[in-house]
């Protein structure tokens, strides 16, 4: 039997590795410079002009609750395509693609403050886990929603 295995790009984020299915990622750019954009969700970093399209940019930390690292123009954005579109994440670095078998993908048991944790990786080499970028954008929307509900009393 043949053994399945599932192609990611491997990033770090802070000191931790991330797995993304490379089927969701559209290209990886260096940090070129970002549109400011006024709003209050403090995820954003900017907006950027990819292609004639403008595409909002995000901290990957502030969306994952880490802190924010020191970025630079060597800094990567990641450009995903989701089913609302394309959007970019700011990460610490780009490590490499890598073909990761099924067998070694332990499904998350964690629940819902996590939804965007699709696994982890079971390997003596190496510990990263999966970002389901789909996920993780709903859990962004709903976590700003909820920010904006008024408060009953």
């Amino acid at each position: 039997m043949e053994d399945m295995s599932i192609t990611c790009l491997k990033l770090r984020l802070n000191e931790e590795q991330i797995l993304i299915d490379l089927n969701q990622v559209e290209v990886v750019l260096a940090i070129p410079e970002l549109d400011n954009l006024p709003n209050e969700d403090e995820a954003i970093a900017g907006l950027l002009n990819f292609h004639t399209q403008f595409i909002p940019v995000y901290h990957l930390a502030s969306l994952i609750d880490e802190p924010k690292p020191v970025y630079d123009l060597n800094t990567p954005i990641i450009i995903c395509s989701l089913k609302g579109g394309l959007i970019g994440m700011l990460v610490s670095e780009v490590i490499e693609v890598c073909f990761i078998s099924i067998d070694n993908i332990q499904k998350s048991t964690l629940s819902s403050p996590c939804s965007y944790v699709a696994g982890i990786l079971k390997d003596k080499k190496a510990s990263a886990w999966f970002l389901d970028v789909e996920e993780l954008m709903h859990f962004h929307q709903l976590k700003l929603k909820r920010r904006h509900e008024p408060v009953s009393s």
